[in-house]
């Protein structure tokens, strides 16, 4: 395997040198990295889709961290919006001791392994929920888990809802200050969660009639996570991220055609305190590269 980054120039849905990048430039038409109130979205899939029409898209996928629950009504809503929702969802796994997230792409959304692990993952969540309520009640901080279940909804639960439960009680300024001084990583109330093997989700993703992407790359991954997720069978990865600037979306453009990788892109678009609307719209991926994932899954 060659060192990540070095590109064979030819562009990877057709062959043809002379579109190398051309087909990043063409305007989006698909956002495939969107979430709801189903995981830590601040809208309902309605007012997602709403948006997405809005900004004239016609293919989206809510990616809902650890959960299908929204997808169905999601694709319900795109039917009255004209728009394409293609069912997904954004893994929480672990590549050695390091965090990653696998996005996956017209998984089936009731298959049953996928439904078991999701259930048996909220229970994991509820219980990283209690330990992070017991640290914050040690420091002090009268929050309470009822406040935090009640906040999430009978959804899954995450950190953005401990901390609208630390809010509530009035001993910090904002919402961020929850999370850079009490539960982001490192803080003295943070908990690791359970995180799947990466290889383990990518193949539950496949055996879901799927394909996994490594969602939203980083410089912290390092070239030998990446290489580890490829080895892993990955189908593709996240070239179009609010996070990415053109540089680092061209680099890793550069390692999917590499490493005969799909692309995808999208807003990761939650919506609330990120106020991130603007970015619907602005980062997603053509039509093309979404031809190309439907060729690999009958391929």
């Amino acid at each position: 395997m060659e060192k990540l980054g070095s590109i064979r120039q030819f562009d990877y849905l057709s062959g043809d040198p002379s579109l190398v990048g051309k087909r990043a430039q063409q305007p989006p038409g698909g956002d495939l990295h969107m979430h709801t109130c189903y995981s830590d979205g601040a809208f309902s899939p309605e007012d997602v889709i709403r948006r997405a029409a809005e900004k004239k898209l016609s293919i989206v996928s809510i990616t809902d961290h650890d959960s299908v629950n929204g997808i169905q009504e999601s694709i319900e809503c795109g039917l009255s919006h004209n728009i394409e929702v293609i069912p997904g969802i954004e893994l929480s796994a672990a590549c050695g001791n390091r965090e990653v997230h696998i996005l996956g792409y017209f998984i089936d959304h009731n298959d049953k392994e996928l439904g078991d692990y999701l259930e048996f993952f909220r229970g994991q969540r509820v219980k990283r929920a209690r330990e992070m309520v017991s640290r914050l009640n040690e420091l002090k901080i009268p929050v309470s888990i009822d406040v935090v279940l009640e906040n999430a909804e009978g959804r899954s639960i995450g950190r953005p809802h401990v901390a609208e439960a630390v809010l509530e009680t009035g001993r910090v300024k904002n919402y961020l200050e929850v999370f850079h001084k009490y539960i982001g990583f490192g803080c003295p109330a943070y908990v690791e969660k359970y995180r799947l093997d990466v290889k383990d989700a990518v193949a539950m993703i496949a055996r879901a009639g799927g394909l996994s992407f490594i969602a939203h790359p980083n410089d912290a991954l390092g070239d030998t996570v990446l290489f580890d997720i490829i080895k892993a069978g990955i189908d593709g990865i996240e070239t179009t991220h609010p996070s990415l600037n053109t540089s680092k979306s061209e680099y890793y453009r550069g390692i999917a055609r590499e490493y005969y990788l799909l692309e995808s892109g999208g807003s990761d678009f939650h919506g609330g305190k990120r106020d991130d609307e603007g970015n619907i719209g602005r980062y997603g991926v053509s039509l093309n590269y979404i031809d190309a994932m439907r060729k690999r899954l009958v391929a």
